[in-house]
């Protein structure tokens, strides 16, 4: 089986990463956390461990993380079909 980069070279992904509350957190308990992680992604030691990763720091609020994420699931398995490594 060929790896992915012998399929695709040079295709680059990053790592997205999020958290999560539970359905009916309050909006405002949803706030506090938002501007909390977006000021922690502006320490220095958070952007040291990033650049250590190769990845570029992306705050992103709810809906706009939920709509990135359908949209690169949807571009992924378009390019897995491209590539056979995924089943119609």
């Amino acid at each position: 089986m060929p790896t992915l980069n012998e399929l695709a070279p040079g295709l680059v992904f990053d790592s997205p990463y999020g958290l999560a509350a539970p359905a009916g957190t309050p909006a405002e308990r949803i706030q506090v956390l938002h501007d909390a992680f977006r000021k922690g992604m502006e320490e220095p030691e958070f952007l040291r461990v990033m650049e250590n990763f190769d990845q570029t720091p992306r705050y992103m609020n709810t809906a706009d993380y939920t709509a990135d994420n359908i949209k690169t699931f949807a571009d992924e398995r378009v390019l897995m079909h491209k590539l056979g490594l995924a089943k119609p």
